[in-house]
């Protein structure tokens, strides 16, 4: 089926473990961001939830080595003025190692500590606060 989309879909993922969040230096300037990617029109049928996972699943490990659980979840979306609409999903890390010396886990009080690129600190802080709801979630989906 062919598409009428007007702009380009990036995915974004905030990955939790044990009260920490992923951030990765960016390739601009001294920022850094979460780790995230294009999601191509030609890679996906956008109306399955499925694939969306999959291909975050595919950019994170790509990026950091990290692979994350399949029960992410969307807290927030975006449509910038450049015509990318921004999908950030928060997601559990399988384990907490990293292959890329550009990733670090950081706990809340460390966010003033580095300079993120546009909205990161914000998606942060979100992530930050819907930590508990993850937990809650992913211990109802272990009983």
């Amino acid at each position: 089926m062919a598409s009428n989309l007007q702009f380009t879909i990036i995915l974004k993922a905030i990955i939790v473990s044990d009260g920490k969040i992923l951030i990765l230096q960016s390739d601009s300037e001294n920022n850094w961001t979460i780790p995230g990617g294009r999601l191509d029109l030609d890679e996906a049928d956008y109306e399955s939830v499925n694939v969306i996972q999959q291909k975050l699943q595919q950019i994170v490990v790509a990026q950091t080595g990290v692979d994350i659980k399949m029960n992410v979840a969307l807290i927030t979306s975006k449509l910038q003025k450049n015509a990318e609409l921004v999908l950030i999903f928060l997601a559990e890390a399988k384990v907490e190692s990293v292959f890329s010396s550009e990733a670090r886990w950081i706990s809340s009080f460390e966010i003033g500590k580095y300079q993120f690129a546009e909205n990161i600190a914000a998606y942060l802080a979100q992530g930050f606060a819907m930590v508990p709801f993850l937990v809650r979630r992913i211990a109802k989906h272990k009983m």
